[in-house]
């Protein structure tokens, strides 16, 4: 398997393309790296830019879906539990209702247009979903 710092170093090499390589489905792949679902073949090519995937995956139509909540919907539907308190590497963590990424050393990274990773304090970090399977990193 491959460990998280060489998922972000391949990370750093992919062009960013909403629908095929953008900051949902860096975590994708991280999370079917970890957990061996599926869950980047679900969104890679259903959608073309990110307003279009909001809409074409919102969890019952509802129109307050953010990415957050359907990052929600599709890591719990694979496996992956929510927690609010603690984090530590390799866990799925969302910084607010629009961005989620990857605890990395203590902080949270994010993927961001260009192909760049950026790093955010642990204070940012809101939510993390952690493999039921154990370690993440």
């Amino acid at each position: 398997m491959m460990d998280l710092d060489q998922y972000l170093e391949t990370a750093m090499t992919l062009p960013y393309r909403p629908g095929t390589y953008d900051c949902a489905i860096f975590v994708a792949v991280w999370a079917d790296i970890v957990g061996g679902s599926r869950i980047q073949d679900r969104l890679k090519g259903s959608y073309s830019n990110n307003l279009e995937g909001l809409r074409k995956h919102r969890p019952g139509n509802d129109q307050r879906t953010t990415l957050a909540s359907i990052a929600a919907e599709f890591l719990t539907e694979s496996g992956w539990q929510q927690f609010t308190s603690t984090f530590s590497d390799g866990d799925v963590a969302t910084f607010d209702d629009r961005e989620i990424g990857i605890v990395w050393k203590g902080k949270g990274v994010k993927l961001k247009p260009r192909g760049r990773l950026e790093l955010l304090p642990a204070n940012q970090i809101r939510t993390v979903w952690k493999w039921k399977g154990g370690g993440n990193g």
